[in-house]
């Protein structure tokens, strides 16, 4: 058994339990997950010689080995004597591109001034690292010696693992948002690593979509929280009526006019909008985009008509474009953010069709 547990404010915990000839041997060392609500990947790797290791977004949090803590097994160390050049922090990861011209039908004073888009530096050489040199301290691979033990049982194929014919997952916790996928088991570490190098080439994107979803909506729940505030303050008024206002208020509503049936058909019609948008930026933080993008484009079926909610249409076109960059389907994305520019001219729609 391997993986998180979130259980409250307190446990936070990630589980390794090794099961061998009907026993249950969980690791007795505390080691934390991960809290936020990014993708995570948690690995597992048992070696023939009984070691193990457990890495988190490819990163060792814990190692068993055999040798002595004193044993040094590193036939290459970085070297301690290199200097990182004083200028290399100053090169910029990414650069104007020289190529781009300002549009003519630019126009500053609506959209700010035009700054060219990015692109990569090809002078920028990454994270400065120190380069590796042969570890004087080199002992060499650790061999463990052996002595007789007559209570003990060898078993050269502990780390053998009987046929897996099923997957299973536990889910047993009291914080909700969890999403598990990509379950993976190999017999080469190697390959998990590149596997996870490259779900994570899109991490940038993965943040930038859950931000704009964060963001639509605290929006959303603020236009809710504002709603609300205003029908409590209306029922305080109805409130304080005398008997006579009471009673011509329910003759009224035998003699309601057009624009009674047209407030009542845009409260719902906001209401319908409101489920649908909360439902699909729910299943894009859960990165079904597919399903998310369904949900905006009917969302948008329900968006009143009156002047104030015509913000929410190029910001529904907005969203819709980041699913299917999620989606990888760029021209599908294309047409919705030029959608969108065609109703709020904005830098933000630039930005998103260099992306794109």
């Amino acid at each position: 058994m391997f993986g998180p547990n979130l259980c409250g404010t307190d446990t936070k915990k990630l589980h390794v339990i090794v099961s061998y000839r009907g026993q249950n041997y969980p690791l007795k060392k505390d080691l934390q997950c991960e809290t936020d609500k990014l993708t995570h990947f948690y690995t597992f790797i048992l070696r023939p010689d009984a070691t193990y290791s457990v890495l988190v977004d490819n990163r060792e949090r814990e190692r068993f080995r055999k040798h002595p803590a004193n044993w040094d097994d590193r036939e290459y160390i970085e070297d301690p004597n290199a200097v990182k050049p004083e200028e290399y922090d100053s090169i910029p990861a990414e650069i104007p591109d020289p190529k781009t011209k300002e549009p003519d039908n630019w126009d500053e004073d609506g959209v700010g001034i035009w700054k060219r888009p990015k692109i990569p530096n090809p002078a920028y050489k990454g994270p400065w690292k120190r380069k590796k040199i042969k570890n004087p301290n080199y002992k060499g691979k650790w061999k463990t010696p052996w002595i007789d033990n007559p209570e003990a049982e060898d078993d050269p194929d502990l780390y053998v693992l009987q046929p897996i014919k099923y997957v299973g997952i536990e889910v047993w916790q009291v914080k909700g948002g969890s999403v598990f996928d990509n379950i993976l088991i190999c017999d080469d570490p190697e390959y998990a690593k590149q596997v996870v190098d490259e779900v994570f080439a899109n991490r940038e994107i993965e943040k930038e979509g859950f931000e704009e979803a964060e963001k639509l909506r605290k929006a959303q729940e603020e236009e809710e929280d504002q709603r609300a505030r205003e029908e409590g303050e209306r029922r305080r008024k109805d409130r304080g009526y005398d008997r006579r206002d009471r009673h011509r208020d329910r003759c009224r509503k035998h003699r309601r006019d057009y624009m009674d049936d047209y407030h009542e058909a845009a409260k719902d019609r906001t209401a319908m909008h409101a489920v649908l948008w909360n439902c699909g930026a729910d299943n894009f933080q859960s990165k079904d985009y597919g399903t998310s993008a369904e949900l905006f484009e009917k969302s948008m079926l329900y968006i009143p008509h009156d002047t104030e909610n015509r913000i929410l249409r190029p910001k529904g076109f907005r969203v819709l474009c980041l699913c299917h960059l999620g989606l990888l389907q760029l021209d599908r994305a294309k047409e919705y953010i030029n959608e969108a520019e065609k109703l709020e001219p904005n830098v933000v729609y630039a930005f998103l069709k260099y992306k794109i």
